[in-house]
This record gives structure tokens, C-alpha cells and sequence, in this order.
């Protein structure tokens, strides 16, 4: 016989009034990078050109370099949709997981700055 146990913790939901507004018909791409700043660069310049895709958010792992030392801050500027950055900790390669309130769509996209998809 299992005998279960009821948890201690009493959780409650918030009312549905104060969950962010979240847009089910384009997506955000959300990219972990850890050291290739000209690679992420070549890849959000690509994605780009997705016409459903809301936003970029930039997972930068990469704790010894800030963004700051990178192209990165020059090309955002140019660049037609949004561009967050969420700078890391610690190199925790788990951190694309974790929910990211900067992230307004139903639907996320995530992928290593490395990977090269077909738009």
C-alpha cells in the first residue's frame, strides 16, 4: 500500500488579471550563447527575416566577457525587432529553461547561437 502525503506548502495562484499579455501568433526565439559573439550575430541577422517572430532574447552565458567588449551593442541598432540581452550569473547551461519574463508570445523558440535554421 502507498500512502501519500499531502505537501506542507500552500500554493496560490495569482489572479488571471496580473499574468502578462501573452500573443499566440508569432514567437520569440530565445538563444543561449557562450562565447561566439560574431557567430550570434551572423544568426539573429538571419532570423531576422522571420515574419512571425516577435523577438530575440540573447541568454549570454558567457560570464568572463561582457556584452559590452562585443559588436553586440553596435548591432543591435540596427536590427527591426526587439533584442533583449539577460546576462548570466554563472555558465549554467540550463539557464534557456528557465522562464523569462521578458518573453510576451505563447510560443518559444529555443536554439544555440551556432544553429543555422531555414526561414
Amino acid at each position: 500500500m502507498i500512502n501519500y502525503m499531502r505537501s506542507p506548502l500552500k500554493f496560490k495562484l495569482p489572479r488571471e488579471e496580473t499574468f502578462p499579455k501573452i500573443d499566440s501568433e508569432t514567437y520569440t526565439v530565445q538563444i543561449m550563447t557562450y562565447r561566439r559573439p560574431t557567430t550570434l550575430i551572423q544568426t539573429i541577422t538571419y532570423l531576422m527575416q522571420a515574419p512571425s517572430m516577435e523577438k530575440v532574447i540573447v541568454i549570454w552565458n558567457d560570464v568572463d566577457t561582457p556584452v559590452a567588449d562585443t559588436d553586440l551593442p553596435r548591432v543591435l541598432q540596427a536590427w527591426p525587432k526587439p533584442v533583449d540581452i539577460v546576462v548570466s550569473r554563472r555558465n549554467d547551461v540550463t539557464a534557456r529553461w528557465k522562464w523569462n519574463q521578458r518573453c510576451t508570445t505563447e510560443a518559444v523558440f529555443n536554439i544555440d547561437d551556432d544553429a543555422y535554421i531555414n526561414v
